[in-house]
Order: C-alpha cells, then sequence, then structure tokens
C-alpha cells in the first residue's frame, strides 16, 4: 500500500512506470472530473486541465511517410488501371469483337 498525500490519491499500488509519487485518481476522486462538449477535461473548480497531443517526425520519418504515400497512390492507380483494362477486354469478348 502506497502513502497517499493529497486527498485524490487512492492508498492503492502506483501502476508500473508511473512517475514517482504517483498514485491511481482514488473514487471519491472521480466524482470532480468532468468532460464539456468539446472533450476538454475539467476538475472540480473548472479548471482546464490541458492535455497535449503533438506527434513531431523526424526527417527520416517523413521521408518514409512520403514514399509510403506515394506507393499507396501509385498502386491505388495500377489497380484502377487494370480493373479497366480488364473491363474493357471483358466487353470486347462478350460483344464478339475479340478474335475476329
Amino acid at each position: 500500500m502506497a502513502e497517499r498525500k493529497h486527498w485524490a490519491q487512492s492508498t492503492g499500488d502506483p501502476v508500473e512506470g508511473a512517475p514517482p509519487g504517483v498514485l491511481p485518481i482514488s473514487l471519491d476522486a472521480l466524482s470532480h472530473l468532468g468532460v464539456d462538449e468539446d472533450g476538454n477535461l475539467y476538475w472540480r473548480d473548472t479548471q482546464v486541465m490541458t492535455v497535449k497531443k503533438e506527434i513531431k517526425l523526424s526527417f527520416w520519418q517523413w521521408v518514409a511517410a512520403i514514399i509510403t504515400v506515394l506507393s499507396a497512390v501509385v498502386g491505388a492507380g495500377a489497380a484502377g488501371i487494370s480493373a479497366y483494362t480488364d473491363l474493357m477486354q471483358y466487353e470486347a469478348s462478350v460483344s464478339g469483337e475479340v478474335g475476329k
């Protein structure tokens, strides 16, 4: 059992990998959390708790991402052209134009 230093902390053991001093929230403290229609998180006296969502890619990750996207576009284009030529060949064989 961990020793809690704030009323909102649980007396349970810390989650593996949590920073030192960070304990799970107690069940009583959960009623002080709120979320508005935009998904912003609030704590008891309407102080907004901000969560920064940010993804940063290195130069080589950008290069890999661009190559992946271009490969997907080329592959989709090739599949579309292949489907079109197959359709044209099928229509020609149905109408009897192939082999004459």
